[in-house]
């Protein structure tokens, strides 16, 4: 995948968007080797715990493991895109998780399908907008606010049947809510 992105990366020419969507911590948990000793050697203590660690056994570390080899791989794209954009002073990055995972919540082990559960529906949201400063929002987003911001961010006029806010003013710090 970060092969595809980076020759997407030196192909583009002007303004362009890219959605990448990493797959790996999906199904079966099998982090390369590095990731899995590395979960393995900090899983004493590790937080959250497991609601069910009897049921759920190693999983749960394999499952971090893969989450550590995901930061990697976004560490990389993000070097890609200092490639094309030095300093990052003309890109927008909106990263989020698509859902999370149970490891025992509400009787539900290695699953997400169908649990409605803080464990799957809390999830990690970052917005970078060049410019801004860094700051934590307690303002509660969902991810049908993605597109309105996206297209606020991009100059694109947002239809009124749109569902979702634009979080550009919380990003920005000109707003504490919308």
């Amino acid at each position: 995948l970060l092969s595809r992105t980076a020759e997407f990366l030196d192909d583009s020419q002007g303004p362009f968007f890219m959605w990448t969507h990493f797959f790996d911590a999906h199904g079966k948990h099998r982090p390369a080797p590095a990731y899995r000793e590395k979960a393995i050697r900090l899983s004493e203590g590790a937080w959250p715990p497991a609601v069910q660690p009897e049921a759920v056994g190693d999983k749960m570390t394999l499952y971090r493991g893969e989450i550590m080899e995901l930061d990697r791989m976004l560490s990389e794209q993000l070097a890609q895109l200092e490639k094309k954009d030095p300093g990052l002073q003309n890109t927008v990055i909106f990263f989020l998780s698509d859902h999370g995972q149970c490891f025992g919540e509400n009787g539900y082990v290695i699953s997400h399908t169908p649990s409605l559960t803080q464990a799957t529906q809390h999830i990690p949201g970052v917005l970078y907008v060049p410019g801004s400063q860094g700051r934590r929002s307690d303002f509660a987003v969902n991810q049908i606010d993605v597109l309105p911001t996206i297209c606020s961010l991009a100059g694109i006029d947002i239809n009124v049947q749109i569902q979702g806010v634009d979080l550009s003013p919380i990003a920005k710090g000109t707003a504490t809510t919308i």
